[in-house]
């Protein structure tokens, strides 16, 4: 072997790692996070005759009191003095404003931590109230996520890709020191059984100590960005002070408990099963915490069965990808291994460990299925958000992974006893896809941090505002008020989460195909913002279908553009999101694990190679549990969003929205809930079961439950559906006036 070659080895090991690196381009120092702004009273660019008592400000999920606040400021930027913000229920903050406020511009600044995965997220309302006040111009359009979302920075995706890294290292080699290289080294001498054994244990500690590593520099990192500072006691604080510290600290226990286990000999030698198979339950269980801190477990509906689906996920990952490095430590790099016994022993390796992972990978791809639909669920999320592109790497790098897995199954597996050379292209080959592997726990530990394409794609608006995003570029533009007439027109734009060079510009083309002609408008740098671009006219002078193209032009280079189409009306109302079918309930949760354990059996069923009457046991359990829970998994298969029940209501409170939602419930809910909504309307007596007190229960449930049982009832009770009588956009109107009337 030339000197050169340990080098290139490096290099070639390295190159998917520099791959992910470079098409990811995420850690942006551009905080973001998950708990984003549904809608608030006021509303963004309102205009009211007089202040209100209070300013209400609605997350989609739950939120830390602890470390989330809103004040409110002045045209000028000064502080107004306002009682301390407080939480109105887990998902709101609500600040008490004061009544003689005089007329003029307010800004409610706001910030919050999510109690559901520790990610802070801020924003800013702008409101004015004067009695007869009137904006000479349209109002500048309020904050967004620009289109791809942002990252928490370089620290927490850091900390996040060594946590996953290390848990997967640790749990891969403790699962696949039992189901394969126990058993494939089990004809050799105790002593080189013994060396196997040690190196992988050298794995699984190594491992921990990762876990632990990335564990503390993610705390850090949302400690920082909660507490504005790094320090020891932001860092306690946090831990015990939050749900995500909260799990955090269990992580941390069972990664230390795990590896106290994993540190034991008896756990890997055949003295000691009860050791060996405790870790083993540890090592399984070890990715809990981290799926309960994930997006899965901020799902409004259906999150017991998106938190089972995560962790199978984690854990057919540590399968797979822990299995490919405790090959490389176990067997391949492992100089104690006698020479003569190396092939016959990756023989048996390779066997077993295609048909381990063969069953992870079948897991993998449903579960990942599942989360896609749940976490993108659109095109749209898919090109035009961070989290898209991102999983876009993903998959891209997985494609590599499966070529050499496949060659490996195909090829080098049963050429491996016949041709001497089989040993060196397994080696290549395990190493190739144990880097793979690795460079793609770094695009999940990106993915952890951002928020989801749905998320950020659905969150809603009462004006016109499209999403853009290609080749590093992401960009929202927004039309306000989006109506015929005079509208200002607003790009929030980054590359590769960083505001675009000062010899960048930014255009818009606007066309109508009722009109000749095609105008350009220039926009400008906001001062003090580098994101956003402004401009204001009345190019949109007629009403129908417009074309809007953006156009960011570098200089010397050809522009970068991107088309929509949007209809210009009078008026401009949100559509509701789209129903999103949830498995909901702890039901499906364990439905899916007992689906997962029926295609892991049938795998290893096909695959036996050992008595054809315990692979025909193996084969008739896994077929037996896969029909009893996929089939019993699909008739559970509801409308957890079921008419656009994400957490949010995508109509904005208005005095507008309320009175019509008031009418609307004088028209059809008054004779049951009365007048003023206690439960004793005048048809009441005559129901067998008597209506709701919705002054007691409408402030328990998230928009999207009260949206479900109005459009469709509830069953066993005397709620009939309403999906006939009213429009969707008009049962987000009555919610909204339940919830302006029982506010307290």
């Amino acid at each position: 072997m030339t000197r050169g070659a340990p080098r290139r080895r490096l290099a070639l090991a390295l190159l998917p790692l520099l791959l992910s690196a470079l098409l990811l381009a995420l850690a942006a120092p551009r905080a973001s996070g998950h708990a984003l702004l549904t809608k608030s009273t006021p509303a963004a660019n309102s205009v009211l005759a007089s202040p209100p008592a209070e300013a209400v400000l609605t997350f989609i999920e739950p939120i830390e009191p602890q470390y989330s606040e809103v004040k409110l400021f002045d045209a000028d930027g000064h502080p107004v003095s306002t009682p301390p913000s407080r939480l109105g229920d887990a998902t709101t903050l609500v600040l008490p404003l004061p009544a003689n406020l005089p007329d003029g511009t307010y800004t409610l600044q706001w910030k919050n931590i999510s109690k559901v995965d520790g990610h802070l997220v801020t924003g800013y309302i702008p409101f004015t109230i004067g009695k007869t006040a009137s904006l000479p111009s349209p109002a500048a359009a309020p904050a967004v996520t620009i289109g791809s979302g942002g990252s928490a920075g370089w620290l927490d995706t850091l900390g996040r890709w060594l946590g996953i890294l290390g848990a997967v290292a640790l749990s891969g080699a403790l699962l696949n020191w039992l189901l394969v290289l126990r058993p494939a080294v089990a004809g050799l001498p105790e002593l080189a059984i013994g060396a196997v054994g040690a190196r992988v244990r050298l794995l699984a500690l190594a491992g921990a100590a990762v876990a632990l590593v990335g564990s503390v520099l993610l705390l850090a990192a949302e400690a920082g960005h909660a507490a504005g500072t790094i320090s020891p006691g932001s860092l306690v604080d946090f831990a015990h002070g939050t749900r995500f510290g909260w799990f955090w600290l269990a992580r941390v226990a069972l990664v230390l408990l795990t590896a106290v286990l994993a540190s034991r000999p008896a756990a890997w030698s055949n003295r000691g099963r009860r050791w060996r198979w405790l870790a083993v339950v540890l090592a399984g269980g070890l990715f809990l915490p981290y799926a309960l801190v994930s997006h899965a477990a901020a799902q409004a509906a259906g999150s017991p069965a998106a938190v089972s689906a995560d962790w199978l996920h984690l854990l057919g990952t540590a399968v797979w990808i822990g299995g490919l490095l405790a090959l490389l430590a176990g067997l391949i790099h492992n100089s104690a291994l006698p020479a003569e016994s190396r092939r016959p022993v990756y023989a048996a390796a390779i066997q077993r460990f295609s048909t381990v992972a063969m069953a992870a990978v079948v897991v993998l791809v449903l579960t990942g299925l599942y989360a896609a639909w749940l976490e993108v669920g659109s095109w749209a999320a898919l090109r035009d958000t961070r989290y898209g592109h991102a999983l876009d790497v993903k998959l891209l790098l997985l494609i590599p992974l499966l070529g050499l897995a496949s060659y490996n199954l195909v090829v080098v597996g049963p050429a491996m006893l016949r041709v001497p050379s089989a040993a060196v292209s397994f080696t290549r080959t395990v190493l190739g896809e144990a880097t793979f592997g690795v460079a793609i726990l770094l695009v999940v530990g990106v993915l952890m941090g951002l928020p989801t394409g749905r998320q950020v794609t659905s969150q809603p608006s009462d004006h016109p505002l499209m999403r853009f995003g290609h080749d590093g570029i992401a960009a929202v533009v927004q039309l306000t008020p989006g109506t015929v007439g005079l509208n200002r027109y607003t790009v929030d734009v980054t590359r590769n989460g960083r505001p675009l060079p000062e010899s960048y510009q930014v255009l818009l083309d606007v066309s109508s195909s009722q009109l000749n002609g095609l105008r350009e408008i220039a926009l400008t740098r906001s001062a003090g913002d580098g994101d956003r671009w402004e401009a204001q006219g009345s190019e949109l002078s007629v009403a129908g279908q417009w074309q809007v193209r953006l156009i960011v032009r570098p200089p010397d280079i050809d522009d970068w553009g991107a088309l929509r189409t949007l209809e210009i009306g009078r008026t401009y109302t949100p559509a509701p999101p789209q129903p999103v079918s949830r498995f909901e309930g702890y039901t499906p949760a364990l439905l899916m694990l007992i689906s997962a354990a029926g295609m892991a059996l049938l795998v290893v069923g096909l695959r036996f190679r050992g008595p054809r009457e315990t692979r025909r046991l193996v084969l008739e359990a896994g077929a037996g549990l896969l029909v009893i829970g996929a089939v019993t998994l699909a008739l559970t298969l509801g409308a957890g969003e079921s008419a656009a029940a994400a957490s949010f209501n995508p109509v904005q409170p208005t005095s507008d929205s309320i009175s019509r939602g008031h009418a609307a419930y004088q028209q059809q809910c008054a004779r049951c809930h009365g007048a003023d909504l206690r439960g004793d309307g005048p048809d009441a007596a005559g129901l067998t079961s008597p209506p709701a007190d919705l002054t007691q229960h409408v402030g328990a449930h998230p928009d999207g439950q009260l949206f479900d049982w109005i459009s469709n009832g509830i069953p066993n009770t005397a709620m009939p559906p309403f999906t006939q009588q009213l429009a969707a956009t008009q049962i987000w109107d009555l919610i909204n006036y339940l919830r302006s009337a029982t506010r307290s």
